[in-house]
């Protein structure tokens, strides 16, 4: 649904979905879910020049992305 805004123009509504989704993947601690609504925020943010916030989605997708570090 949130891809169906974006492409509409209605970006702060993808936002409000992708917000909900996050929501509830960290109720349910699924991290791929996570890891996907922080990154299809970041572009979002992106997009609407919102740089800060962006950044911050992104490295929250890249650090649950990468998964848990491993000892060696």
């Amino acid at each position: 649904m949130a891809e169906t805004h974006s492409k509409n123009g209605n970006v702060q509504a993808a936002i409000q979905h992708l917000e909900s989704l996050l929501n509830i993947a960290n109720q349910e601690r699924n991290k791929p879910a996570q890891a996907d609504a922080f990154l299809k925020l970041g572009l979002l943010y992106y997009q609407e020049k919102i740089i800060k916030k962006s950044v911050e989605c992104l490295q929250k997708h890249f650090l649950l992305a990468r998964g848990p570090e491993e000892d060696n």
